[in-house]
Parts: structure tokens; sequence; C-alpha cells
């Protein structure tokens, strides 16, 4: 991690872009999966109501759903 960008919250501002995109495109969930290690796992627990799929991905990281609406909502509060 570059600590020039860090405080920023550009993960949170690129998270709430893609969201909002989905939504104008018509979509209400976002899978999450494919994490590459724990910290992208906790951020997804983190800004997400996620929907448990009961599978987990070859990592053993959970594969859930989340609403693109409250994603937004999570982290525009």
């Amino acid at each position: 991690m570059d600590s020039n960008y860090s405080g920023q919250n550009i993960a949170d501002r690129l998270t709430v872009a893609k969201s909002e995109q989905g939504i104008t495109q018509g979509y209400t969930y976002a899978m999450a999966w494919g994490y590459e290690g724990q910290a992208i796992f906790d951020y997804n627990k983190r800004i997400g109501s996620l929907i448990d799929t009961g599978i987990d991905d070859d990592h053993g990281f959970r594969i859930d759903l989340r609403t693109l609406q409250n994603t937004i909502n999570n982290l525009t509060d």
C-alpha cells in the first residue's frame, strides 16, 4: 500500500461509483468473491450487508452477495 494514498477513502469512493453504475444498468446485487487475502475479505464484510451463499472459494473465503444500494448507503452515511 502506498502511504501517499492512505486515508483518502479511495476504495470506498470506487465501490460507491461501481455500485451506482450497477444500479443504473439494472442490477441489484454484486457478488463478492475471489478475495486475495484477509484484508479484502474484511473490507467486503465492513461495507455491505452480505448475503451468505453457503459456498466457499478455493481459498476458503465465503462467496457472498451484497445489495448495491445497501453498499452505497453504508459507505455514504
